[in-house]
C-alpha cells in the first residue's frame, strides 16, 4: 500500500513494469478513489472557465477556475448546462477553500472526494469491457478524448470521463463510494475473455496517470 494524499491505496499487485505492459496491451483497472473531485451547481458557469471558447456540455476542457494557483492541472467536465465536475490532484482540495467565496453566491461547490469513488479502465480493450455494463455510446466518433456522459453502468448512476494516458485509452468511472466493490467485481466478472487486471499506483505512475487531476 502507498499513501496518495489522504488516502492508502495498493502500490502494486504484482511488478509494476508487468502490469503496465498488460494495460497497454489488454486492459486494467485502478482505484483511484483519492482523485480531487468539486462539483459546482449554478446557472452561469461559463465564467469559472479560462479560455474564451464555451465548453460544451458533454466535453471536458484541462483548465482552472480562476484565481487558482495549486499544483497540478485540473480536468473540468461539463456534467449539463448547470452543473460541473471538476478534477484536481489527489490532496489540491484544501486549495480550492476559496472557490465558493470567490464566485460571489452564483454558484455552489461541494467537495466530494470522499463521496464518490474513482475507478479507471484503462488500455485497448477498455472500451469492449465497459460496452458489456453500460448501454452509454463510447466509440471514438461520439466519445472521443476529453468527453463526458452520465448514465447507467452495472445498474447503477456512473459518470464516465474520458481521458486517455499519453494516447492509451482510459475512461474515469465516478460513482457513489457506497457500490465501490460492487463495481469493482462487477468490471473482474465482465472481463472474462478480456485479460483484464487490476493495477495499481507505481504501474499508474509508469502509464502517466498517477497525478491525474489533469492530463
Amino acid at each position: 500500500m502507498v499513501d496518495v494524499g489522504d488516502w492508502r491505496m495498493p502500490a502494486r499487485y504484482a511488478a509494476p513494469e508487468d502490469e503496465a505492459a498488460k494495460v497497454r496491451a489488454a486492459v486494467g483497472i485502478a482505484d483511484f478513489s483519492p482523485l480531487g473531485k468539486l462539483t459546482v451547481h449554478g446557472d452561469d458557469l461559463d465564467e469559472l472557465l479560462d479560455g474564451a471558447e464555451r465548453l460544451e456540455v458533454g466535453r471536458v476542457r484541462i483548465s482552472s477556475p480562476s484565481g487558482y494557483e495549486g499544483p497540478g492541472e485540473m480536468a473540468v467536465a461539463r456534467v449539463a448546462h448547470d452543473e460541473l465536475m471538476i478534477l484536481i490532484p489527489p490532496g489540491a482540495a484544501p486549495s480550492f477553500a476559496h472557490l465558493a467565496d470567490s464566485l460571489g453566491g452564483c454558484a455552489h461547490v461541494v467537495d466530494v472526494t470522499s463521496g464518490f469513488c474513482c475507478v479507471k479502465v484503462t488500455g485497448p480493450r477498455s472500451r469492449r469491457l465497459l460496452s458489456r455494463l453500460t448501454e452509454l455510446d463510447l466509440r471514438d466518433a461520439p466519445f472521443a478524448d476529453l468527453s463526458c456522459a452520465q448514465g447507467k453502468l452495472a445498474e447503477i448512476e456512473c459518470l464516465v470521463v474520458r481521458r486517455d494516458l499519453n494516447g492509451l485509452l482510459n475512461f474515469d468511472l465516478l460513482f457513489s463510494r457506497d457500490y465501490g466493490e460492487y463495481v469493482w467485481e462487477s468490471l473482474l466478472e465482465a472481463g472474462g475473455g478480456l485479460e483484464v487486471i487490476p493495477y495499481g499506483h507505481e504501474a499508474m505512475s509508469l502509464l502517466g496517470g498517477s497525478d491525474h487531476g489533469g492530463h
